[in-house]
Order: structure tokens, then sequence, then C-alpha cells
């Protein structure tokens, strides 16, 4: 079995045209990017099928891809109502928000 890093460089550096259009970018434009961003892994892990690379670690100890997507997704559940109003409204009042994750979560 191969390991992920034979497959991404993990150090790789940002490209200089990624790095301008970052800079270029207003808040809620990254706002609706990094959101975005959890949907593109996601769907970028979709296509494997075999549950070694989606349920194994590369190194002991560490998440696999699989609890990692798992933990962005509700972190991104989490965050979204606020980052919601704050993008959306002037004068945000979070206060009004339900208390997310309040409960055991369910599924």
């Amino acid at each position: 079995m191969r390991s992920a890093t034979s497959f991404i460089d993990v150090n790789a550096p940002v490209p200089d045209e990624i790095v301008r259009q970052i800079r270029q970018s207003d808040n809620n434009a990254l706002i609706v990017r990094l959101h975005f961003s959890v949907h593109h892994l996601s769907r970028w892990l979709s296509p494997i099928h075999d549950p070694n690379r989606l349920e194994r670690a590369v190194y002991r100890g560490e998440p696999t891809a699989k609890e990692v997507v798992i933990g962005m997704r509700d972190e991104e559940q989490r965050t979204f109502a606020p980052m919601y109003l704050i993008a959306t409204q002037p004068n945000a009042n979070l206060d009004k928000l339900a208390r997310a994750g309040s409960g055991d979560g369910g599924a």
C-alpha cells in the first residue's frame, strides 16, 4: 500500500497566481472560498473506493483522511450560521442564534 505522501507533496509552495488571487479577494470571497474547501476535499476523496486509503492513517496516532473530512464537516456545520449572519448582515446579532451542538449530534 502506498502512502498519501507519495501522491501529494505536502510541503509544496502555493503558486504565485493563487497567492495573488487570495490577496486581491475581499473577506466575503475568502469566506466562500474556505467554505468550498471542505466540499472540494470531500469530492476529491469520493472516488477512492479502497477503504484502506480512507480509513487508515499514514502514521500511527494521526487521524485518517475520513476522520479529517468528518471533523471539517462538523466544524463547518457548527460555524456556518454565525459566518452567514456576519457575511450578510451589517450588524449581525449572534445572540439570537440557537446553540449549535447543544445536543449529542444525533447521527
